[in-house]
């Protein structure tokens, strides 16, 4: 309707009102209020409300930011940060600084955004933790840039909106959202703003823009965690300093945390130490009585565990799981037996990366040792019950447990090339079994106790074996009954562990035990009874002790089958005891030589039994006549068992170059023997028992190696103690007790004590002929030092009389 054709306006209102307290008006250019309570609001907004936000200017160096406390051991990360920002471009830019809930995000940022406003550029602290907070602190912007604002009773989000108004059309401001919980929560600011530059810190890893530079933000290096407990602990001993730190994992957060609560209470720091050692999960919680307990260790992990579960209760399950691991890398494959869907372990790690809980390569996963605390901490929440963390300790043992590779006999040894496997998953069996045994978890608690000592003993790396063997049989035995069948293997371990630490006397006496255990339990043809009796067998071998090896290998032969794997052990035991008893023949060689294949091929050339076999097989062409094909042998398979190791530091290694020796030796290569010695046997005896038989022997070689380069004095002291741990371990008539002693009345003669020598010359010639008979080549030889022994002692007086004389 035009306004030709609107009707003309009435010259007269008549409007009427009804009712107690009614107004009727019929034009009005004010404000009617009526009713007892009523009153007016009313207000005039100064020109300055009504400019448009390209107008209005700020002082320069405009910030809302708090004053921050000195930024220790992050001097680098400030610079990398300011290069960062200065050399990108200077619109638009986008920033991001992840890690650890308590890393010091925060702080790392105030630092550079103070930085930033020393320039005189503006810059604003934005709290990211939800939408609400955003939109605060964005009209807080507006209020400050534009105070007339103020008056105008804006709603947050029409202020927030004038607020990335204005930022738009400035430039060179600095916008930091700080603890950003979701990239969502700040799309609509840091998007459409590109005329500064944004500086983001949260926990989260991922989830930005392509176009954002991602700054992950590590735990402090030692030096500077030590140094703000220092400052606030002068008297505190450096070496204790250095525990509190690395136990606090060198978080700021904790750090701090601990810092503020000693120089509140001037706890000393060993008293700290040990009460965050023995009651973790309150120490966590304890700050400075000012301390919001949000802003705690624990207060901070769980808003992030928050946050996990609800993105993913599957991974906020597994992180509970894996905060009973050691705080180390733990094989993914450990983290894969949790669900029968891999990808679905994968998409729940992923989720924890994302949130800083975990960090992941392509093979294992790391959760910091803090968060493992708070993640075992009890209380009254619904993910913190002792129901959950018990159920979750439980699976954490049975996850590694099935993780474990196969071991179908005692035999089965982990080849070398799983080795870094194992020594990878070692720190979380230790960190696992350390603690109290959670309930329903005792069978697979006791089979990686079983597992990591068979490990550990093979490498010669355990001084506990056999009591930590004994603490699994003790569990199977409680939970299986004494005579099952695992619990019988288990004891087999434990003559095992007794055997590698050298004590042979003890494991003799597990190994006949069990020996009858079995024929009883299983009966004679079993498999196990025959392996019972093996192991018996090879201490005996050891001991030098006689033992019908025969009867054994024909027993598996006719039970088992000839290509059975107990079989072939067998008939090489007793090849071993028939060349030990009889001499190296060719017809014994050749036995050897088809034996080692047939072990070899049996067990797998990584089996650390392959080598072994390979380099005594060696040693036998040494000790045959062939010195030069043996030492060519062993040098072969040292060289095969490094490379398949990777180490030149494993005491197994250095007891093949130990055997190596004994090649040298037969080659008559003394100082070649003796030098090679002179660098193993101090790794073997740290490794393994000074009584261990082999060392032994080997300690004997090196005696006869110095003796035979003149080298009397250290031939002596070497053979003295030699002889003392021999006791209890070889009877008087073993070669090795019989030739040291020979070899010290040779010293002793050296010395010119005849007198002595003869003594004990004698004393050895009568032995070496009761034992190996008149016409032995050991007894002629003993017969020849007791002439030499006497020829001197007929002229020594002359000597000692002509020598005064001079």
């Amino acid at each position: 309707m035009n306004d030709r054709e609107r009707p003309p306006r009435r010259s007269t209102h008549h409007v009427t009102a009804i009712g107690a307290n009614a107004a009727a008006v019929a034009v009005n250019f004010g404000v009617v209020s009526t009713g007892p309570n009523a009153h007016i609001n009313s207000w005039i907004l100064p020109p300055q409300a009504w400019g448009r936000p390209d107008e209005v200017n700020v002082a320069p160096g405009t910030h809302n930011l708090t004053t921050p406390r000195p930024l220790v051991g992050r001097t680098t990360e400030l610079a990398r940060l300011h290069r960062s920002l200065t050399n990108g471009p200077a619109r638009g830019d986008v920033h991001v600084i992840h890690g650890l809930g308590g890393v010091g995000k925060s702080a790392l940022a105030l630092h550079y955004a103070r930085a930033h406003t020393a320039e005189g550029r503006f810059a604003w602290w934005i709290r990211a933790h939800d939408e609400e907070t955003v939109e605060s602190d964005l009209a807080a912007l507006t209020y400050r840039v534009n105070p007339a604002l103020a008056q105008a009773r804006m709603t947050p989000r029409h202020a927030a909106e004038w607020a990335r108004n204005w930022l738009q059309s400035n430039r060179d401001w600095l916008l930091v959202f700080d603890d950003v919980a979701d990239p969502g929560l700040i799309e609509d600011s840091v998007g459409p703003l590109t005329t500064g530059r944004h500086l983001i810190t949260s926990r989260r890893a991922s989830g930005w823009a392509v176009a954002a530079s991602i700054h992950f933000l590590d735990v402090l290096a030692p030096e500077p965690a030590r140094e703000l407990l220092r400052r606030c602990s002068p008297d505190g001993s450096d070496d204790v300093i250095a525990e509190l730190a690395a136990d606090l994992g060198h978080l700021p957060l904790a750090v701090e945390q601990a810092a503020a609560y000693l120089e509140e209470t001037r706890t000393p720091v060993a008293r700290y130490l040990a009460r965050l050692r023995a009651t973790p999960d309150r120490m966590l919680r304890a700050g400075a009585h000012d301390t919001d307990p949000q802003d705690t260790v624990a207060g901070v992990w769980r808003i992030t565990e928050e946050a996990v579960a609800a993105r993913s209760p599957f991974a906020a399950r597994l992180a509970h799981l894996l905060a009973w691991y050691a705080p180390l890398p733990i094989p993914r494959e450990v983290v894969y037996t949790v669900a029968d869907d891999q990808a679905e372990v994968d998409e729940a790690l992923g989720v924890l990366a994302a949130y800083n809980m975990v960090r992941l390569t392509a093979t294992h996963v790391e959760m910091h040792r803090l968060v493992q605390v708070v993640g075992r901490m009890l209380d009254d929440g619904e993910r913190h019950g002792p129901d959950v963390l018990t159920d979750a300790h439980a699976s954490a043992v049975r996850a590694l447990a099935m993780a474990l590779p196969a071991s179908s006999t005692l035999y089965n040894l982990p080849n070398l090339r799983q080795w870094p496997w194992w020594l990878s998953v070692l720190p979380h069996i230790d960190h696992l079994v350390g603690t109290s045994v959670p309930v329903g978890a005792r069978v697979d608690v006791a089979r990686l106790l079983l597992a990591a000592e068979k490990f550990r003993s093979l490498r010669a790396t355990s001084n506990h074996a056999a009591e930590r063997v004994q603490q699994a049989v003790t569990l199977l035995a409680a939970e299986l009954g004494a005579d099952h069948v695992e619990v019988l293997a288990a004891r087999l371990n434990l003559g095992w562990a007794y055997e590698a630490a050298g004590d042979l006397g003890r494991a003799e006496d597990v190994y006949t035990a069990l020996v009858s255990d079995h024929e009883r339990v299983l009966g004679p043809r079993h498999e196990a009874t025959l392996t019972a009796r093996l192991m018996l067998q090879t201490v005996h071998l050891r001991l030098d002790k006689t033992d019908n090896s025969n009867d054994l290998a024909v027993d598996c032969e006719r039970f088992l089958g000839p290509e059975h794997e107990l079989t072939v052990f067998a008939r090489y035991h007793h090849m071993t005891s028939t060349i030990t008893a009889d001499g190296v023949s060719a017809a014994a060689l050749d036995e050897a030589r088809r034996n080692t294949h047939d072990l070899v091929t049996l067990l797998g050339e990584d089996n650390p039994l392959s080598y072994f076999t390979r380099a005594s097989f060696g040693v036998l062409q040494a000790i045959a006549g062939d010195p030069a094909g043996g030492i060519g042998l062993l040098e072969e398979v040292i060289d095969d068992c490094r490379r398949a190791c990777g180490r030149d530091d494993e005491p197994w290694l250095a007891f093949l170059r130990g055997l190596l020796a004994m090649a040298l030796f037969f080659q008559k290569e003394w100082h070649r023997a003796r030098e090679l010695l002179d660098e193993v046997l101090p790794r073997l005896l740290s490794a393994y028992s000074v009584t261990d038989p082999d060392v032994l022997l080997l300690r004997y070689l090196h005696c006869m190696a110095m003796f035979a380069a003149d080298d009397l004095e250290r031939t002596h002291a070497a053979a003295t103690e030699l002889l003392d741990d021999t006791v209890g371990v070889f009877p008087r008539d073993h070669f090795v007790v019989m030739w040291s002693r020979l070899l010290l009345a040779l010293c002793e003669l050296g010395e010119f004590h005849v007198r002595q020598a003869r003594e004990l010359a004698s004393e050895v010639h009568a032995d070496m002929e009761r034992v190996f008979g008149s016409h032995d080549e050991n007894t002629a030889a003993a017969r020849k030092v007791l002439r030499m022994a006497n020829a001197l002692c007929a002229i020594r007086h002359p000597i000692r009389w002509l020598t005064g004389r001079l």
